[in-house]
């Protein structure tokens, strides 16, 4: 670290008086990283200290775990896991912890850890020597209320008072818009970031450190949403597995050093998670895990940074080319298993010189690092570095009033508002900036118009809002004579064209992606210079229920495109790769609001199971694609030896479109081609007939 010299002599004396780890003076470990000017040893003398309180009070800590079971419990038993993780633990009383059970259909703690705790009841709990004991019991209430969450705050900081408070919710996460804690016995009701900040306030009781076992939660919108009530968010960027943080290991370092502050505590709770992950061999869920420690006495910094970024991102939105820019660059930001959920660093420094000055870009990316006191990241997330924000400008009008409620920032809503065709912000958000310049929405309307070369390959010509093109991808469909339809085979990235001309073109694949000889649908999710990135779907084909899952799949180049992703101006496929499998997700949503399940799984957990793969039949009229079933191959089981490679297409009709993603994100569809391939040449015709 930059002042690590100066700062050695007071991190040992630290040490010292107040018990501290020794990982506070060491520098990153390794998978993680951290801030220079934000590290552990600076804040233990900022935070809230043995001698601000009363003398009586003996307990460092109290850790309050809000815990609402959900289908996590009811239907994967995952806080049956975790609550066994605890009853390993050996306490004391220098640290107390009590809990808050209910949100479930059912519990499974009886058998495994000796629990019997009611789904008919909100219950109270406290662990210590003699394990569990059940404090109070309560009327069952909905858990993603905002009364029953400062109701338990307050009540654990009353019955249980303590040096430092740490409060721990687990459940679902959504991320910035949905909010997180389901609450399945009130008919998934789901606690959205305002009702969060209502909860923290009303319960008056400041945290030293607030964890988020829940999916998605590292984001500005949640850091500013709790920057009053707390010092510390730890939380993630990305998914939280089923398996949930390291209970056994960052619980029992607290009850060993409890002096230590809520960074030091956060900085143990990264690095233990992430050994737990590469213990158990969990290897696609340790690739793309990540976890934060933010300095919420930061984030005021991370908040103006971020309302420049967009005070300039809205000047270039009058010129169609100047916002392509932005649009080009972002397309390649880290984004999460929500795709609308962007880092805001890597976003800021992917736009720095090009869409956005060198000053503003510097200013978030060292704002970020700053508040990120310490953070860990797989190799399939590498471009992580702990803050995120959600980015949709093509979001629809429920989804941007929902997020209205949140988010602080009126030149970001001035921003999607500008932006937005259809939205309108609230009336607050011009009472603190300016409206942005009304845009010329002919600018930004793609059309487009379909024809063959000279040579017979299809063309797409963009007649209209050239410059509001970011993104031109082919999608691929096969006619199915058993079914007398047409099947999705996905996209395909290989489309070559000049943006400025507003001309592309692509070829027939001939080849397609198989797992062990089977077709997949291929759906991108992100294109960068480095890889493609699909979703693949597919279905667990034993008895019972079935249940569909999603490959990752990326496509990784064996060298990169160029530097800022720019494919040449030629139709030759110059850029040979190999698929690599970035992870399994269960394709399931928690609700109707579509959190992720955390229900994610190793590609291993399958060996040996019978799977198949799943593909779409459609109806293809020009101008619409309309999904009628899910058509499944035939039942093979995977194993260990399982290969992603490409296979010829079989002889027969094909139909292709072009798919354009304008720069707010919006999808156009061309007309239809459709294509006769004779397994060796394929002739393509403008002239699509209709189912």
């Amino acid at each position: 670290m930059k002042h690590m010299k100066k700062m050695l002599l007071f991190c040992l004396m630290a040490a010292l008086l107040f018990g501290c780890s020794e990982q506070v003076v060491e520098e990153t470990s390794a998978g993680g990283s951290s801030a220079e000017s934000s590290s552990a040893e600076s804040s233990s003398a900022e935070s809230s200290s043995a001698e601000e309180l009363p003398d009586e009070i003996s307990a460092e800590w109290t850790v309050m775990l809000y815990l609402c079971g959900t289908d996590l419990e009811s239907d994967g038993e995952m806080a049956t896991y975790n609550l066994r993780e605890i009853s390993q633990v050996i306490p004391n009383d220098r640290v107390n912890f009590v809990m808050e059970t209910g949100g479930t259909r059912e519990w499974h703690t009886e058998e495994s850890v000796g629990l019997t705790i009611s789904a008919d009841h909100l219950q109270r709990w406290s662990y210590g020597t003699e394990g569990f004991s059940l404090v109070e019991e309560l009327p069952q209430d909905n858990m993603a209320s905002a009364d029953t969450l400062a109701d338990f705050v307050s009540w654990g900081a009353e019955k249980y008072p303590a040096k430092r408070y740490m409060l721990v919710l687990w459940d679902h996460g959504g991320g910035s818009v949905s909010g997180l804690v389901a609450d399945e016995l009130h008919g998934d009701a789901i606690m959205p970031l305002n009702q969060l900040e209502i909860a923290l306030k009303k319960a008056n009781v400041q945290l030293e450190a607030l964890v988020m076992d829940a999916c998605l939660m590292a984001s500005l919108e949640t850091a500013q949403a709790v920057e009053d009530s707390a010092r510390y968010l730890i939380a993630s960027e990305e998914i939280v597995a089923g398996m949930g943080t390291s209970y056994a290991q960052w619980l029992q370092y607290l009850y060993d050093t409890p002096e230590c502050d809520g960074a030091t505590v956060g900085r143990y709770f990264c690095d233990s998670l992430q050994q737990k992950y590469a213990e158990l061999g969990m290897t696609s869920t340790s690739s793309t895990l990540t976890f934060s420690v933010i300095d919420l006495q930061k984030i005021d910094r991370v908040s103006q940074a971020f309302d420049r970024m967009f005070e300039e991102i809205s000047l270039k939105l009058s010129d169609p080319k100047e916002f392509f820019e932005v649009a080009y660059y972002t397309q390649g930001a880290q984004r999460y298993y929500n795709e609308t959920m962007v880092d805001l660093a890597d976003m800021a420094d992917r736009l720095r010189g090009k869409a956005l000055s060198n000053e503003v870009a510097g200013e978030v990316y060292e704002a970020v690092r700053d508040a990120v006191v310490y953070n860990i990241k797989g190799d399939k997330r590498s471009y992580s570095n702990g803050i995120s924000f959600f980015y949709d400008p093509s979001a629809s009008v429920g989804t941007l009033d929902h997020y209205a409620r949140s988010c602080k920032s009126a030149s970001y809503l001035a921003f999607l508002d500008a932006a937005s065709m259809s939205w309108t912000a609230p009336d607050w958000v011009y009472e603190q900036t300016e409206k942005v310049k009304d845009i010329s929405r002919a600018d930004y309307t793609v059309q487009s118009q379909i024809a063959l070369t000279e040579e017979g390959m299809p063309q797409l010509h963009i007649t209209n809002a050239k410059s509001a093109v970011s993104a031109v991808n082919a999608y691929f469909f096969q006619y199915d004579k058993e079914i007398d339809g047409w099947i999705s085979l996905g996209g395909y990235a290989d489309v070559f064209g000049n943006f400025g001309e507003g001309v592309f073109e692509a070829a027939f694949p001939e080849e397609w992606a198989t797992l062990n000889g089977h077709f997949c649908e291929m759906g991108i999710v992100e294109e960068n210079p480095e890889y493609i990135l699909y979703r693949v779907p597919f279905c667990y084909a034993g008895e019972g229920e079935s249940i569909e899952f999603e490959f990752r799949l990326a496509y990784v180049y064996n060298e990169a495109l160029t530097m800022d992703g720019v494919k040449p101006d030629t139709n030759e496929n110059v850029f040979e790769g190999q698929f690599e499998v970035y992870g399994v997700w269960d394709g399931d949503t928690a609700n109707s609001l579509s959190l992720p399940s955390r229900k994610s799984v190793e590609l291993y957990d399958y060996y040996g199971m019978p799977i198949v793969m799943t593909r779409r039949h459609v109806s293809l009229d020009n101008g619409s694609i309309d999904v009628i079933e899910t058509v499944e191959s035939e039942i093979f089981t995977l194993d260990e030896d399982h290969v992603f490679s490409g296979e010829e297409l079989p002889a027969g009709q094909y139909a292709m479109v072009f798919r354009i993603t304008d720069v707010f994100g919006h999808d156009i569809v061309s007309d239809i081609f459709s294509i006769e391939w004779d397994g060796d040449t394929a002739q393509f015709s403008c002239d699509f007939v209709a189912d």
